[in-house]
């Protein structure tokens, strides 16, 4: 009897850190507005060893968006840095990755990040404009117009940063 208390127990503690680490990945992807209480979801969820790459990939883009809301570029760096590791091919990663660099005004990296966005998915306009964005902050005007015209030119994807480089008569 005493070995059957102690095997429930065992099994019962198990299953128990089992549902905590389930916890932990689910108040990580959940719409959390508190980034601190998010960033402790993730890093448990990441700890445990539990996730499965897609989940652990998730983890620290969810992870990254938090230190995003605190403005901790450098925190989301190495957070899409794991997840570039996991999902080489993941095209809004480096999307994320090169804004963070723009608000670390590491602009060569942000514009090597955005090169393997529009690499990665030639129609993505957000990365054009940002691009763009990248290439004005440096004083590229004619790389600038020509991100900016050909995301202009993919349609209502970027419908608003159009109409504001219109606004401010960057497009014809």
């Amino acid at each position: 009897m005493k070995r059957l208390v102690l095997a429930l127990a065992f099994v019962t503690l198990g299953f128990a850190a089992t549902v905590g680490e389930y916890e932990d990945a689910r108040q990580c992807g959940a719409n959390n507005d508190d980034p601190e209480l998010k960033i402790q979801f993730c890093s448990r969820a990441i700890d445990s060893g539990e996730l499965s790459a897609d989940e652990l990939a998730i983890a620290y883009r969810d992870r990254g968006l938090a230190f995003w809301k605190k403005r901790q570029y450098g925190r989301v760096i190495t957070e899409i840095d794991n997840l570039i590791r996991l999902r080489p091919d993941n095209a809004s990663a480096y999307l994320f990755r090169g804004d963070a660099y723009y608000n670390t005004a590491q602009y060569d990296r942000a514009i090597n990040d955005l090169d393997t966005v529009i690499r990665l998915d030639p129609d993505f306009a957000g990365a054009l404009v940002n691009r763009g964005m990248v290439h004005q902050k440096q004083g590229r005007m004619k790389s600038a117009l020509q991100d900016y015209r050909r995301a202009y030119g993919l349609g209502p994807r970027q419908t608003w940063m159009i109409k504001t480089l219109e606004k401010h008569g960057m497009l014809p």
